[in-house]
């Protein structure tokens, strides 16, 4: 229900940007970034309180898979599994608010939100949304961010994956790559581009 609200709330703004009075966009759109970051959370709470069973059926499961497994490293992939759905979950609901809301239009209202929330998960949010519609890659952007999160584990892999993602959907100069590329310790190397035509969203 969360998830589509957002969805039908990202349509009126991105349908009407010209035509809706600039407090209403901005409620709107404080709207959709607060329900999705309380799915987030929600999200997460479910996994934390759900946590020594989760680990337990995925320790099940790896064992399942490989019979000759230790017990210590079965916990040990079952933790990384259990990690890597909590860093899904992340990453999934900040793109879903930012593909919803999304609108060159609308950048103005995208600032006032996130200057109000002043959290990670909205700085976020808006480092997608400028990744795609701000046109210039925002590389003073996301080396102030790359900073900030060089403590925080989770709003760090959001980050990379995001600038992953749109390197591989968008073309970038080689250069902005390798200086982005340093700055969050992301393993580069220059590649030839695939078709365009043939990536999927």
């Amino acid at each position: 229900m969360a998830l589509k609200t957002i969805q039908i709330l990202g349509q009126i703004l991105k349908n009407f940007p010209g035509s809706l009075e600039s407090s209403l966009k901005l409620t709107i759109t404080k709207a959709c970034f607060s329900l999705g970051l309380r799915a987030c959370t929600s999200l997460f709470g479910l996994i934390r309180e759900n946590e020594r069973g989760i680990l337990l059926d995925l320790i099940s499961l790896v064992r399942e898979r490989h019979p000759s497994m230790n017990e210590e490293d079965a916990e040990r992939r079952a933790r990384e599994t259990l990690v890597g759905m909590a860093r899904a979950v992340a990453f999934g609901l900040i793109k879903k608010v930012s593909l919803a809301v999304g609108a060159p239009d609308l950048a103005a209202t995208f600032d006032q939100v996130v200057n109000e929330f002043r959290t990670d998960s909205a700085r976020l949010i808006h480092t997608s949304l400028d990744l795609d519609h701000a046109g210039a890659f925002p590389v003073n952007q996301i080396k102030k961010l790359a900073a900030d999160y060089r403590s925080k584990p989770l709003p760090l892999w959001v980050l990379k994956t995001l600038v992953v993602s749109h390197f591989y959907l968008f073309p970038v100069n080689y250069q902005t790559k390798q200086l982005v590329c340093g700055t969050l310790e992301i393993p580069y190397t220059e590649y030839q581009a695939t078709d365009p035509e043939r990536k999927l969203i």
